[in-house]
């Protein structure tokens, strides 16, 4: 169904009533985290009613870092305060005012800031679940598996206990906009040396850094942190094909990594980033599997500490 069917399906996304409303997942109202001067550096958490999980989620939204705010993960926030997490959402400039790789900059001081946040008021900060949707998820990688950007920021990526994906982008050939002029492109969107910006294979290579899959494949011998992944088969917009090819590179690497695979044709790059998080996350097989998957994770982690 393709580039058609993300446009038609789109307002049916947004349309869709969330599973989960009203505020008695929450401890109180969210609080705002403020790490820079502009519109959306800042990020908002929502603490859960009851805490049952140590690591703290911080969510990266979607919006091809053309769109979006941290408030708008509303509906992520119920959903993961209903399992008991406390929820993070991650504000980031956007493009093209601020140029990429501004969003992979505010992603760093965002969570660094938050995890100074917690600490002050002696909440757990020290583990934590980087996720996002879309571009957003690409940031959520760069944080897990990027050890040259950790030491470039000061993180500490031993502390990043799983990632989550929903339809994230994980290839730099995903961030090249085939039908845009490679020239408009850089110009536009992206604030970064290259040695010809009329030449995609220059472009790609330029990108490498801040493409997942291929920090993955360059990590050899690194510990890496376990992955999932919420994905439908007929997406193409994002290519289900290189969420699989990033799989299979982390298992590769002994790194424990699972795709849940939703294989209705309707489940496209917009239906699924759009509403995951309102469905029931009680009912919906891949949200269930998903925390199940989660606890084991918490539970490994904390015998392995002990």
């Amino acid at each position: 169904m393709g580039v058609l069917y993300e446009i038609v399906s789109t307002p049916f996304a947004y349309a869709e009533r969330p599973c989960l409303s009203g505020d008695e997942m929450f401890a109180g109202a969210p609080k705002r985290i403020v790490f820079g001067p502009g519109r959306l550096q800042h990020c908002v958490i929502w603490e859960p009613a009851e805490a049952v999980h140590e690591e703290t989620v911080f969510w990266f939204h979607g919006g091809a870092f053309l769109v979006g705010t941290p408030e708008s993960m509303i509906d992520a926030a119920r959903v993961w305060c209903h399992e008991g997490y406390r929820f993070v959402s991650v504000g980031f400039r956007l493009v093209p005012h601020d140029r990429f790789p501004a969003q992979a900059d505010d992603a760093y001081r965002g969570v660094l800031a938050t995890q100074a946040w917690l600490r002050d008021r002696s909440l757990p900060w020290s583990r934590i679940i980087v996720g996002g949707s879309s571009a957003g998820g690409q940031l959520a990688f760069l944080l897990g598996y990027s050890d040259k950007l950790a030491k470039r920021y000061g993180f500490d990526r031993s502390s990043v206990a799983a990632v989550v994906s929903c339809a994230a982008i994980v290839d730099a050939d995903d961030l090249e906009l085939q039908p845009i002029h490679p020239l408009s492109l850089w110009k536009s969107f992206v604030d970064l040396p290259c040695r010809d910006t009329k030449d995609r294979a220059a472009i790609h290579e330029t990108l490498l850094p801040y493409s997942p899959i291929a920090l993955v494949e360059g990590e050899d011998g690194i510990a890496l942190p376990p992955f999932f992944a919420i994905q439908g088969s007929s997406d193409t917009l994002n290519p289900y094909v290189h969420q699989k090819a990033f799989v299979e590179a982390l298992k590769k690497q002994g790194t424990e990594a699972v795709l849940e695979t939703i294989d209705d044709p309707r489940w496209q790059h917009m239906i699924g980033t759009v509403t995951l998080h309102r469905k029931d996350p009680d009912t919906f097989v891949p949200l269930k599997r998903l925390f199940s998957w989660l606890s084991d994770i918490e539970a490994e982690g904390r015998g392995a500490r002990q």
